[in-house]
């Protein structure tokens, strides 16, 4: 093997390596959704790729089918990010068919590796359902509807 074909397979080797731990990392980031209303809410993701998508729910009425997660009342589901890096909405909906959704920002690599999970971009209030609280990529709910 020559010196070239040493550094190409070495170069690859740290590739693989890298691509490796961004999934991994982003796969060891759990969040929750703390229902803590008298109603209903539901989440889904706004992901538009082939499956699996960049999250599973547990904890939660789960329609894999179409990434919806019905949180019942006085319920805590959880959100386990499976996908690498990858930037995608939540849409939530209360038990009105009220929709509101709000964008995640994890396209950030150094964040990935330092094991931080997703942002969720908001501008000021965010109504009945708080984010990133009480860490990022939470969702708490306080009220019955938007």
């Amino acid at each position: 093997m020559n010196i070239r074909s040493r550094k190409l397979t070495t170069a690859a080797a740290v590739l693989a390596a890298l691509i490796g731990s961004v999934q991994f990392a982003d796969a060891a980031c759990t969040r929750h959704i703390y229902n803590n209303s008298n109603k209903p809410w539901t989440f889904s993701l706004g992901w538009s790729g082939p499956p699996p998508g960049p999250a599973d729910f547990y904890g939660c009425d789960y329609n894999q089918d179409h990434d919806i997660c019905k949180v019942m009342p006085q319920q805590t589901a959880t959100i386990a990010f499976t996908g690498g890096v990858a930037a995608t909405n939540m849409n939530i909906t209360d038990s009105n068919g009220v929709r509101r959704s709000f964008d995640y920002d994890n396209t950030s690599v150094a964040a990935i590796f330092r094991g931080e999970c997703q942002y969720v971009q908001h501008d000021g209030g965010t109504g009945a359902v708080s984010v990133n609280d009480p860490a990022n990529g939470d969702f708490s709910i306080g009220g019955d509807n938007w």
